[in-house]
């Protein structure tokens, strides 16, 4: 298994900044609401919790997240291609 470094407080208290969580390989369209993931968007990599899973009108399916200390969910989707790994909790 892999591990990733926590760095900043969207995620408290779930995850705690400077600790190390496990993450684990997945299948994009097994990924449920709750599940934790690590994405990349744009230059960042992000742990943040899966809020809403959606279906555009061909298919598509779309995340959208939010982290755990955050007033709002993330104003992007994360698709596909942007999802890295599930964090272990």
């Amino acid at each position: 298994m892999i591990k990733i470094l926590a760095i900043g407080n969207s995620m408290y208290p779930t995850m705690l900044d400077k600790n190390y969580y496990f993450m684990e390989n997945i299948v994009f369209e097994d990924l449920h609401v709750k599940d934790i993931i690590v994405f990349q968007y744009q230059d960042m990599v992000i742990s943040h919790r899966i809020v809403k899973k959606m279906q555009s009108k061909n298919g598509t399916i779309f995340l959208k997240t939010k982290g755990d200390n955050c007033v709002k969910a993330d104003d992007f989707a994360v698709t596909k291609r942007m999802v890295l790994r599930r964090i272990i909790i």
